[in-house]
């Protein structure tokens, strides 16, 4: 489905250490958060790399 290869596409693109915020904008979601569902990193590097990404208020 369009879905599992755009799943997969980003999966392999994190694996290979692609940057977050241009996962983020590969996969045109507007959120970052909703990029981190479609990782199957353990939750520690997920939190990690949310607070690398943080936006500054």
């Amino acid at each position: 489905s369009t879905h599992w290869f755009r799943h997969t596409s980003i999966t392999h693109q994190a694996d290979a250490g692609i940057d977050l915020r241009h996962l983020q904008r590969n996969a045109r979601h507007a959120r970052l958060d909703t990029t981190g569902l479609y990782l199957h990193a353990e939750e520690k590097e997920w939190h990690e790399a949310m607070e690398r990404h943080r936006l500054k208020e």
